[in-house]
């Protein structure tokens, strides 16, 4: 766990963002993280206007309106390669966001706004993948027209997976190596339920797997057979790996 400490550094000069009055504000942590913002004058917890943060792995650019995400906001990882890039309404995504590797390519564009998926690269390997479809008590395993995908790409879905993960720890105390398979479901609506351990190794590293997919954020995209959306059973391995 990184230690954050911080101060603020209030700067004296005001500027006037989006009619009101505001103030900017810079704070700085121990592990190198900046960042610089616009706060209200007469509340100074209240973000407004220009934002940007540079931190060790990524350098964001974006606007705050009363201390709600609003208006175009970039990520990019280091070596300036462009991460995400799209707009924010009311501190929720709108329109075309596109979504890309730490290398710089491009995995996903999906428009938030019609709920509409206009390219993934993970999708035509996924088409040749069967899964399978619930419907009441049956089951068929099945070719998909479009089969689940993670909302904002394969790469974020990994940093939301791992993050808080407890597998170094665990690693060295049970010093055991391989991979824990996770099965679960994912309803029409995208969300996901009925976790379950597929394939294990150890007790502990099952229960962390388990853990790691269950706090996944809900951002699935439903599964789509014939036309129409349906349930399937999907799966996300996590890798243990010992290399001591």
């Amino acid at each position: 766990m990184r230690l954050f400490l911080a101060f603020v550094m209030s700067i004296s000069s005001l500027n006037f963002c989006y009619g009101q009055e505001t103030e900017r504000k810079v704070i700085r942590s121990k592990n190198g993280d900046k960042e610089e913002f616009f706060v209200l004058k007469s509340d100074n917890s209240i973000k407004h206007g220009e934002y940007e943060k540079k931190g060790n792995y990524s350098h964001v650019i974006g606007s705050y309106k009363n201390g709600l995400r609003d208006g175009m906001w970039t990520e990019y990882s280091t070596g300036s390669r462009l991460r995400s890039k799209g707009s924010y309404v009311n501190n929720e995504r709108v329109g075309l966001w596109k979504f890309y590797s730490w290398e710089g390519e491009l995995e996903q564009e999906y428009n938030f706004s019609t709920k509409e998926l206009i390219s993934d690269n993970l999708l035509d390997g996924m088409k040749a993948r069967k899964f399978s479809v619930i419907k009441g008590n049956d089951t068929l395993l099945t070719l998909l027209e479009r089969p689940p995908l993670y909302i904002t790409g394969k790469t974020r879905m990994q940093s939301a997976l791992t993050k808080g993960s407890q597998i170094g720890i665990i690693l060295r105390l049970t010093q055991v190596s391989g991979n824990v398979v996770v099965g679960f479901t994912i309803d029409t609506a995208g969300h996901a339920k009925n976790y379950k351990i597929l394939s294990g190794i150890h007790d502990a590293c099952d229960e962390e797997a388990l853990r790691m997919v269950k706090n996944l954020p809900a951002n699935w995209l439903p599964a789509k057979l014939n036309g129409e959306l349906v349930e399937v059973e999907h799966t996300i391995t996590i890798a243990f790996k010992n290399t001591l």
